[in-house]
């Protein structure tokens, strides 16, 4: 019998081979489950052979079921560790596997009580999928109660959400991870189709995202003047290194070479290695840090190992009730205010630091770890908004009474004069980062001052 290798949705060719066979008029294409071809033939001829006499599709149908399962079901509730097992294989962190668990969760909980007959993998279909994503888009997650462990207190208290509108990538990131559990599982169990496997994506427009901020140079003086040193240990390895938060929090001393002044490791998102110079005043910090452990901010380490949002939770309480900064912004047609300054931020600071510095995109990329260079490229957008709004004051006013006239006979060329930049200040107050707290704060006001 002839076998061959389904071409999928991204021009690629199926692991497994597929074989296709006409019965009682019914036409039946499925994978056969084996990756070597002649495994396949001798597959395919052994299952078909069983169905040829069969007539009554109705029997059919329930053999062809049988054959596909491989006589097993799959039980809903044994799925995620499962999926789990089949892919082990995958690059992805503690925080992401988390999050696609919640979709699976989520999902499930909306299958218990709208559909409550559906208990097994096989029993879930296209419409079923499609009227849980709609759902999902119109009114947000089917489960509202979210519940969540308080390690400190040693209770799991509870809170209804009141977030009806999800983000067309929240809704799209649910999509995405249940279309991979059901492929993953479907592949195990030669499921014909996958539920989700046909349902696209929202476009995303560019009004519906909004993207995270950098710091400026007052925000890095005030985070600096106030500061304890658990926080001052994040600002400075993260504008340094642009590391993202797991990274910053779990580098280790023997990924940091003092004496050729790299620090060097594998990003824990995507597995990527990259390797970033330091500069002097990161290396001064580093230099004075004890060399006691295995991480080089031993405390941090032990946070965002224990609680990953507890490092997240302490630097936003940090910038909003002790720096008096608005760490978020509304958006239209959203319930929730969307976070725009947090331990990120800096990773975007440092980006936006270098790419204004004239370092070329690519080189950039490499030290960030960026898969692709559009996206190093897109953090330059911070270029445009805190230079212009850097020389917003300068706009002359054409429409102040008396003044106007006067105002538009001005050289304006010959009236801007000089001035520091925030990069400029910020470098200013990198190098200042190293000296002693007490004098650290006059240090910053005298550069601002500057200006």
């Amino acid at each position: 019998m002839k076998v061959f290798r389904r071409k999928m949705s991204n021009d690629t060719l199926s692991p497994t081979y597929y074989f296709r066979v006409m019965i009682a008029g019914k036409v039946i294409q499925q994978s056969t489950g084996e990756h070597d071809k002649r495994a396949a033939e001798k597959w395919a001829r052994d299952h078909v052979d069983g169905l040829r006499g069969e007539t009554q599709v109705e029997v059919l149908a329930a053999k062809v079921k049988t054959m596909i399962s491989g006589g097993n079901d799959m039980k809903l509730a044994d799925a995620w560790p499962k999926f789990l097992e089949l892919a082990g294989g995958e690059k992805t962190t503690d925080k992401h596997r988390r999050q696609k668990q919640g979709c699976w969760d989520d999902f499930c909980a909306y299958l218990t009580a709208e559909h409550p007959s559906v208990t097994k993998v096989q029993g879930v279909t296209p419409e079923i999928a499609q009227e849980y994503i709609r759902r999902l888009r119109q009114t947000g997650k089917f489960e509202k109660t979210i519940t969540f462990h308080h390690r400190y207190k040693r209770r799991n208290p509870s809170y209804e959400s009141n977030i009806h509108n999800l983000s067309v990538r929240t809704c799209n990131f649910y999509l995405t991870a249940l279309k991979q559990v059901f492929s993953v599982l479907g592949e195990s169990l030669k499921m014909e189709t996958s539920a989700f496997g046909k349902i696209k994506a929202e476009k995303q427009r560019e009004s519906d995202t909004i993207m995270r901020e950098a710091f400026t140079a007052d925000h890095v003086a005030l985070m600096e003047d106030k500061a304890d040193e658990f926080i001052r240990g994040l600002v400075i390895v993260g504008l340094g290194t642009g590391l993202r938060e797991g990274d910053i929090c779990t580098l280790r001393w023997r990924e940091v070479s003092l004496e050729t002044g790299f620090v060097t490791r594998a990003t824990r998102k995507t597995g990527k290695r990259i390797r970033v110079p330091m500069s002097k005043q990161l290396h001064e910090y580093l230099s004075g840090l004890p060399r006691d452990g295995e991480y080089v901010l031993p405390e941090h380490a032990a946070m965002y190992e224990n609680n990953p949002y507890g490092v997240t939770y302490r630097f936003k309480l940090f910038l909003e009730k002790t720096c008096a900064l608005d760490t978020t912004r509304q958006v239209k047609g959203r319930d929730r205010r969307v976070s725009v300054l947090d331990v990120h931020s800096l990773r975007h600071t440092f980006c936006w630091q270098c790419l204004k510095r004239g370092i070329p995109p690519v080189i950039v990329q490499g030290w960030l770890g960026h898969e692709d260079l559009k996206m190093t490229e897109h953090y330059s957008k911070h270029l445009e908004d805190i230079d212009s709004r850097q020389y917003r004051n300068r706009i002359p006013q054409l429409t102040a009474g008396g003044d106007a006239a006067e105002s538009l006979t001005i050289d304006i060329a010959a009236e801007v004069q000089p001035v520091n930049t925030d990069a400029d200040k910020l470098a200013q107050i990198h190098a200042a980062v190293s000296g002693k707290r007490g004098k650290l704060a006059d240090t910053i006001r005298a550069i601002l001052a500057e200006g």
